[in-house]
């Protein structure tokens, strides 16, 4: 922080101090009075008891929260990943196809069921 800076805000500060002290200096004076004795009762107060802490956690719960915490965040993760992404077979069958149709060999599931073809290209012919 700058110089200027520094004394801007000792301005500012002395500035708002002022116009506070005369504010209260308008004030009635059992309204001083009351204010005179909430501040001295805030002044007064032990901040370092145990029962005026705003907000504690036990020292139990810290841990047994932060442990459940990243285990829900663990299991989050596992059952949101992507499941790795398998072949396609009708891309090993298309290959497969295309190399039988290079070949140029003969077809052989023909001659092992020859019956079966006989037998439906007479029932498709008589029908």
């Amino acid at each position: 922080m700058s110089r200027a800076d520094e004394n801007e805000l000792q301005s500012f500060a002395a500035e708002c101090g002022q116009q506070l002290a005369s504010h209260v200096d308008a004030l009635e004076p059992t309204r001083q009075a009351q204010l005179a004795r909430a501040r001295q009762a805030a002044l007064a107060q032990d901040l370092s008891a145990p029962g005026t802490r705003a907000f504690r956690i036990p020292g139990v719960w810290l841990p047994a929260g932060v442990c459940a915490v990243a285990a829900s965040l663990a299991i989050a993760v596992w059952v949101s990943r992507p499941l790795p992404a398998a072949a396609p077979a009708t891309a090993v069958v298309a290959v497969e196809d295309a190399e039988w149709l290079a070949s140029g060999e003969e077809p052989e599931f023909y001659a092992e069921e020859a019956t079966f073809y006989e037998w439906a290209g007479a029932a498709a012919g008589a029908g």
